[in-house]
């Protein structure tokens, strides 16, 4: 059997597609059940080069174990919000300390995978400093040109979780990528 770190025992809050609370489940229950929709959060850190950070996820996860996602991404505590999830997740994960100001709300998305359904914040911020990755959730992480990203997305390159693939691959949220590097950090022509 293999090693699971995530605690599947966690409560999570169940909404209806439009983010009511209509209850709770467990961890394990929201990812062996498509019908309990669960909050999460998605986060992209650019560099000033304009690069995009993905993690790629350890060997330890309950699901999705080794495939890239966003830089820093889980799911909502009790009684917390988007923003606070996404600054929460920012640190645990990857080691960074960020105000729910850097943070740039994108859109939320009902996503529908194999084994579960989410509703999802995205949110993009910048960052130049360094990174301490969790052991326990990250194997690796990566810096990668945006353009070269949807690419290897566009011809299944990359093996990314579902939600991250449907968010990248999502017009908008490419769209306001190309802008945000354009705007925030004036690289893009």
């Amino acid at each position: 059997m293999r090693k699971i770190s995530d605690n599947t025992k966690e409560i999570f809050e169940v909404v209806d597609g439009k983010g009511n609370i209509i209850g709770k489940a467990t961890r394990k229950e929201c990812h062996q059940n498509k019908k309990l929709i669960h909050q999460a959060v998605n986060l992209f850190v650019f560099n000033k080069k304009g690069r995009i950070l993905l993690q790629k996820r350890s060997q330890t996860k309950d699901l999705y174990p080794g495939w890239f996602t966003g830089s820093a991404t889980g799911h909502l505590d009790l009684n917390e919000s988007f923003k606070q999830a996404a600054a929460r997740e920012a640190k645990e994960e990857i080691g960074i300390k960020l105000k729910q100001k850097d943070l740039k709300f994108i859109d939320k998305f009902l996503i529908k995978a194999e084994k579960e359904s989410e509703l999802v914040a995205v949110f993009l911020t910048n960052y130049y400093g360094l990174f301490k990755k969790s052991k326990e959730e990250i194997q690796k992480l990566v810096w990668l040109e945006l353009d070269d990203l949807f690419e290897k997305i566009d011809k299944e390159e990359i093996r990314l979780t579902p939600c991250s693939k449907y968010i990248l691959k999502h017009k908008k949220v490419r769209s306001i990528m190309k802008n945000y590097i354009d705007s925030k950090l004036g690289l893009r022509s």
